[in-house]
């Protein structure tokens, strides 16, 4: 640690302050270069100051800071976090049954939009999370150990916002770690490939093994694609993909 410090101290407030708060900023370039952007026009409550454009934004991220932190109204859809890799309830955001009156019934379809990841991925990425802690923990290798830094810190927070402040959470709150789920994945599947030395058996069951999950990725998605895009199937279609009741 010692050595890190006096190596890439310096550059520490460069990479984890300045150069995120940068991006930051420059993700809200069409908010300040339009006048229609949500609450844009905040900034004219104050005669036109140049300053007021600033103040307006800073109250936007004042605002978003505290719906983030303090919703707590009641929603079907709402899911503890230690639920989220698992997918045990994720939320629907359009569902329309016809006929309403014979829903359910024969002939009757139904329209829905769930956000709902590919289970054989998020699935996967639990056990792959696994992989990559022992993976870290014994071999002390900077690359697991960096994706699970990723996963603790866009999933840990809410974990304690839910706990300590009984915070209203959702399922697609996840999409901010899911990226590296897909890297641990990613990683092993290169230890399933194994090492470029390997005998030529070894690479092509790694190949083979490797390559069936990825197509059973692919028709698990085009699966469920029909109550991802809102397309009308019969009601019969769409509770088949409705593993469990909680995804209803």
């Amino acid at each position: 640690m010692s050595g890190v410090l006096r190596s890439d101290g310096l550059w520490l407030p460069v990479w984890f302050i300045i150069a995120p708060a940068a991006a930051y900023i420059a993700s809200w370039t069409g908010w300040f270069a339009t006048s229609y952007g949500y609450d844009r026009s905040g900034a004219a409550l104050n005669f036109g100051h140049p300053t007021s454009t600033l103040a307006a934004w800073l109250q936007y991220n004042q605002s978003m800071l505290n719906f983030g932190l303090g919703l707590h109204s009641f929603s079907p859809y709402a899911s503890n976090p230690l639920g989220w890799l698992v997918l045990q309830r994720p939320t629907a955001f359009f569902s329309a049954c016809v006929p309403k009156k014979t829903c359910g019934g024969l002939g009757s379809t139904e329209q829905e939009v769930l956000a709902i990841g590919t289970p054989l991925i998020w699935w996967a990425g639990c056990l792959a999370l696994l992989v990559c802690l022992a993976w870290w923990l014994t071999r002390r290798d900077w690359r697991p150990g960096a994706v699970l830094l990723g996963v603790a810190a866009g999933w840990l927070p809410w974990i304690w916002f839910y706990w300590h402040d009984h915070r209203t959470e959702f399922y697609f709150y996840s999409v901010a770690f899911d990226p590296f789920l897909v890297i641990a994945i990613t990683l092993c599947l290169g230890l399933i490939l194994g090492p470029a030395r390997a005998s030529p058996r070894r690479r092509v069951t790694g190949a083979a093994v490797t390559g069936a999950y990825l197509l059973a990725v692919l028709l698990n998605f085009a699966y469920l694609y029909p109550i991802l895009a809102g397309q009308v199937i019969p009601y019969s279609s769409w509770f088949s993909r409705m593993w469990f009741s909680s995804w209803i």
